[in-house]
């Protein structure tokens, strides 16, 4: 941070583009420099490694997850017999409800 002071006010910024502006208006430095901006050291090719290494970090977990779900059985419902099929009159209990004849 970049200090300034005019009179009794002081002002702190971040850029040189700000101090000069407040110099401009009568400020004086006191101390203090300017921050890097935000993402200023990270470079094209620093973006393409972090880019590929979190594609095979997904890729990876993909594959574990195929392997999970093709390893274990199907999950059947809770119950005996006919829980995972519909009965053949309809899906009801009561005889000769599903196909519409009495």
């Amino acid at each position: 941070m970049i200090t300034l002071k005019r009179l009794n006010v002081v002002r702190k910024v971040a850029t040189e583009e700000q101090a000069a502006k407040l110099e401009r208006l009568g400020f004086a430095r006191t101390g203090g420099t300017a921050e890097a901006p935000v993402g200023a050291g990270v470079t094209e090719a620093d973006l393409a490694k972090m880019g590929e290494a979190m594609f095979e970090r997904l890729s990876e977990n993909l594959k574990e997850a195929v392997a999970k779900a093709t390893a274990q059985p199907p999950k059947r419902g809770k119950g005996g017999k006919g829980d995972d099929k519909e009965d053949q009159d309809g899906g009801t209990d009561q005889p000769g409800s599903g196909d519409g004849a009495k």
